[in-house]
């Protein structure tokens, strides 16, 4: 019992000293293993690589492992990390970004490294051809370019647009994608391509990295990695000016009205295509207008410039132009010319939009011609409407009177009615059959008047006492007189009646 307690202090250093070099050895333990869903795949394919160790192995959690030796090889597309009071894992989802074999790296620890196979097909994956280009191929500066990456497969694939990333020196802006079927090293392939914009704004060799390009089979996830891409671009001549586009540009301009007010603001609106900025668009035409423009009977103002959304290949905008009429006359809104460089030509050219002529009107002149218009035209239908009304009512005096005759039974009766006749509404019998033929000789043109006269006085006085002249019924009478109305017609100086 002396003995033990004699050398217990060394036994318990002995039991600590071995305790600390187990945990010390068991700190020091690394990566314990590495795991693959699969030894092969095709390029498209997902692989999962999952890493798994004892937990407080090492201080450095396994979500925090540096990965950038795997990004070489493959795209991490996501990662999940897990652990409990004995062991902790951390699952990664790969897609390859080459061919071959390839071995999983060991992420800065020792352990046996798993070895991958990756093919271009497989029995469920096609095989997919990629290209890239650019027209032109080596673009100048500002010269509108045409980028295409075609994914070409079997026609089971549903791809997804890319996004390209921002590229300093690079301008882009997606146009339209399109399919067709085409042949790729001697086979039958459906060509998938999207296009975009490109407007260079620095020289030189621009390497363009594209992200992965996804894709879908019957609901599996596929990523494939793109081709590499340099887009070569050629230096302008020094002494183009800067606001020149390259390349000739496209310009519609809307109509002018043909008439404008005195100080009210006109505006002509152009819609230009090409590679011009705002800023030179604004410059350019703000000079031009103001130079031009320099007139007492013109005030320009500078130009709105807005930019408009299209799948053109040159960029678009909206130029409005404002010009304040100040005198009435003749507007000419000035000339235009926006300068292009000729990339084959190597000249700079010009294209010109010719100017329009607005008649400038006074708006307060212009409504008292309006006034004095209108007031004319009611002076003409006051006159037309008194004229008609005049001539429709001795037409229906005309039948009233013929209606009458119809049923006149004595000469008394039949002399009353046509001595009652006239243009004048309301009008008295005349005194004699002669006064009134003198005044309806003078209203109308008819046929047979001075013969009817003669027949009523006849009539009237007794026949017997004209030898030789028969006596005449009321009916041949009333038949005499109707002929005579129904030969009637108004004189166009008469516009009224009135009696001696």
């Amino acid at each position: 019992m002396v003995n033990l307690l004699r050398f217990w202090p060394k036994t318990l250093a002995g039991l600590l000293l071995c305790t600390g070099l187990s945990a010390g050895a068991l700190s020091a333990q690394p990566v314990s293993a590495y795991a693959l869903n699969r030894s092969t795949l095709a390029l498209g394919e997902a692989l999962t690589l999952r890493i798994t160790r004892a937990t407080g192995a090492a201080s450095t959690p396994l979500d925090a492992l540096d990965l950038s030796a795997l990004a070489r090889d493959f795209e991490i597309q996501e990662r999940t990390a897990g652990r409990d009071s004995q062991q902790e894992n951390l699952t990664l989802t790969l897609y390859p970004r080459r061919l071959g074999r390839i071995t999983m790296p060991g992420l800065g620890q020792p352990g046996p490294l798993p070895v991958v196979t990756v093919t271009e097909t497989s029995d469920t994956m096609p095989r997919v051809r990629f290209r890239i280009s650019a027209d032109p191929a080596e673009p100048l500066v500002r010269q509108p370019t045409t980028l295409t990456l075609e994914a070409c497969d079997d026609g089971t694939l549903l791809w997804k647009r890319p996004q390209l990333p921002v590229v300093e020196g690079l301008l882009f802006r997606p146009l339209n994608e399109t399919e067709i079927i085409t042949q790729r090293d001697g086979q039958r392939c459906t060509a998938h391509r999207w296009h975009w914009s490109v407007l260079p704004t620095a020289s030189g060799s621009t390497p363009l990295t594209l992200p992965m390009l996804e894709a879908g089979k019957f609901g599996t996830r596929l990523r494939f990695e793109p081709p590499a891409f340099k887009l070569n671009v050629l230096t302008l001549p020094g002494w183009l000016p800067a606001e020149a586009a390259v390349g000739a540009p496209d310009i519609v301009a809307e109509p002018l009205p043909a008439q404008a007010m005195i100080d009210q603001p006109l505006a002509w609106r152009l819609r230009v295509t090409g590679s011009y900025s705002a800023t030179a668009l604004k410059t350019l035409l703000d000079m031009q207008i103001r130079n031009s423009g320099d007139t007492p009977e013109l005030t320009p103002y500078a130009p709105r410039v807005e930019p408009l959304a299209g799948l053109t290949l040159a960029p678009q905008h909206m130029v409005t132009l404002y010009l304040l009429p100040r005198e009435r006359g003749t507007l000419t809104a000035p000339d235009l010319q926006l300068p292009w460089y000729d990339p084959q030509a190597g000249r700079l050219m010009h294209t010109q939009v010719p100017g329009a002529h607005v008649e400038v009107v006074d708006p307060m002149r212009q409504r008292w011609l309006s006034g004095l218009t209108a007031a004319a035209a009611l002076l003409i239908l006051a006159i037309t409407s008194i004229w008609l009304w005049h001539w429709q009512q001795w037409r229906f005096r005309r039948f009233h009177v013929d209606r009458m005759l119809r049923r006149a039974r004595s000469t008394e009766e039949l002399n009353t009615l046509l001595m009652s006749f006239s243009t004048a509404p309301g009008a008295t019998p005349f005194p004699t059959l002669q006064i009134w033929r003198r005044h309806v000789d003078a209203q109308f043109r008819s046929t047979g008047l001075s013969e009817l006269v003669d027949v009523l006085e006849r009539s009237r006085f007794g026949a017997k006492q004209i030898s030789g002249c028969p006596p005449v019924s009321i009916d041949e009478l009333a038949g005499k007189a109707r002929t005579w109305l129904a030969s009637l017609q108004l004189r166009r100086n008469v516009a009224s009646f009135k009696k001696d």
